[in-house]
């Protein structure tokens, strides 16, 4: 872009681009947001972050604790546990909130292959895995 119009000085944005993204390619990292989220979201009821092992993490190669459940874009999946979008939707917009408002952090990692929901006994609450009526959203 400079080369055609050399006012324009872009190369800062490739070099902030190169350095983020070598940022978000390092799984220690992602691990370090995940334990601090967990350690940050711990005495929420309906959230479980899995456990991250640190021991056998690089920075190519993230180990967590193995999750199972229904992904929260998965409609008939979450109706089938009895949970309605709806209440797995007020749980990821609190969670995230309570991490952003109350805490300061910023996690960006919203996608639904991030989050699960388990059923768990009825009459119960949702719950969330790292980041989901019975039953429980699960952020694996």
């Amino acid at each position: 872009a400079e080369f055609v119009f050399p006012a324009l000085r872009l190369k800062w944005l490739a070099n902030t681009f190169r350095d983020s993204l070598m940022r978000e390619l390092d799984f220690t990292s992602e691990a370090h947001n995940a334990s601090l989220a967990a350690t940050m979201l711990r005495n929420q009821s309906s959230i479980k972050i899995p456990k991250v092992h640190h021991e056998f993490t690089t920075p190519r190669v993230l180990t967590m604790e193995a999750v199972n459940g229904v992904r929260v874009d998965d409609v008939p999946g979450l109706l089938s546990l009895g949970v309605r979008p709806e209440q797995v939707g007020d749980l990821v917009v609190d969670a995230f909130s309570r991490l952003l408002f109350v805490h300061g952090h910023v996690h960006l990692d919203l996608h639904p292959g991030n989050m699960l929901v388990q059923c768990c006994t009825p009459g119960t609450s949702i719950k969330d895995e790292s980041s989901p009526v019975p039953g429980t959203l699960r952020k694996s």
